[in-house]
């Protein structure tokens, strides 16, 4: 009975940090003003215009404490909400704040 019992709270807490961790990432997806804060950290770090898009997931990673992926889908993101412009070049994909109109 202790066994069943240890087994349930044990499942019961490994469920709650599944839904944690996807409810904290949903709201950095879906919090622009914060990710707007981020971007314009990260430029103020460089101190550059423009930076390398491996630089700038460098940035969303330490910034933010997410892994790559949720990294590309928050560019995904910044772009869609027109805080950042991505631009290829010869030397790879460059990332500059997007001009504001």
């Amino acid at each position: 009975m202790k066994g069943i019992i240890i087994i349930v709270l044990v499942v019961l807490v490994a469920l709650f940090m599944l839904f944690s961790k996807h409810f904290t990432r949903m709201r950095l997806h879906n919090d622009v003003e914060h990710l707007d804060a981020v971007v314009k950290h990260i430029f103020e770090q460089a101190k550059k215009p423009v930076v390398s898009q491996n630089r700038f997931i460098r940035g969303l990673k330490e910034n933010l404490g997410v892994n790559e992926k949720m990294a590309l889908k928050l560019i995904g993101q910044a772009r869609k909400e027109n805080l950042i412009k991505v631009t290829q070049t010869e030397d790879g994909a460059q990332v500059s704040l997007a001009d504001k109109e």
